[in-house]
């Protein structure tokens, strides 16, 4: 009996560890992970993977557009209009340029640890489509991401305009103020 048990307990323990890591790796959270570590890495072309930059900007232009208000606000749009621009009509090679600058600039001491951004985001998750919500209980401040599983892999495609506008008017009086 003493011998069963030593021969099946690894047996299982090593089936449950490999659907566990397969569950973690088919999951939107593995995704907010590779996005975190990305960001923390500077790491453009893993961002590009996970994140659809062009689909998401060209679903912001219209709120983007549409943001009037003091002109601080209007010097930030007109900044962010003149990106999506750029970045909706730029080929290919000089997109992933682009964002590689841009990851390069990020000041990422600020930015919470890629476990922490998989494991405190609340996941709504249908079949091949996710509502990702990050939020700030602090602040109040929040970041619905709609993603979407293509080719056995999460991609964040959709980034809610209302937040978007609110959270780049929030850093608008930030940095004006």
């Amino acid at each position: 009996m003493r011998r069963i048990m030593t021969i099946t307990l690894p047996i299982v323990l090593a089936v449950a560890a490999f659907w566990g890591t397969y569950g973690v790796l088919q999951s939107p959270r593995y995704a907010l992970y590779q996005i975190g570590k990305a960001l923390k890495d500077g790491d453009s072309a893993i961002f590009l993977a996970y994140v659809d930059v062009p689909r998401i900007i060209a679903n912001q232009r219209p709120a983007a557009a549409d943001a009037r208000a003091n002109e601080a606000e209007e010097n930030l749009r007109r900044a962010i209009q003149g990106v999506m621009d750029v970045v909706v009509g730029a080929n290919p090679q000089a997109f992933h340029a682009q964002m590689a600058q841009i990851m390069n600039q990020l000041e990422t001491d600020r930015l919470p640890s890629p476990f922490l951004i998989a494991y405190a985001a609340s996941i709504q998750q249908n079949g091949d489509r996710a509502l990702v919500v990050l939020s700030d209980p602090q602040s109040g401040d929040r970041l619905r991401l709609g993603m979407l599983r293509q080719n056995d892999q999460w991609r964040v495609v959709h980034v809610d305009q209302r937040d978007v506008r609110d959270l780049l008017r929030k850093y608008a009086a930030q940095t004006a103020g």
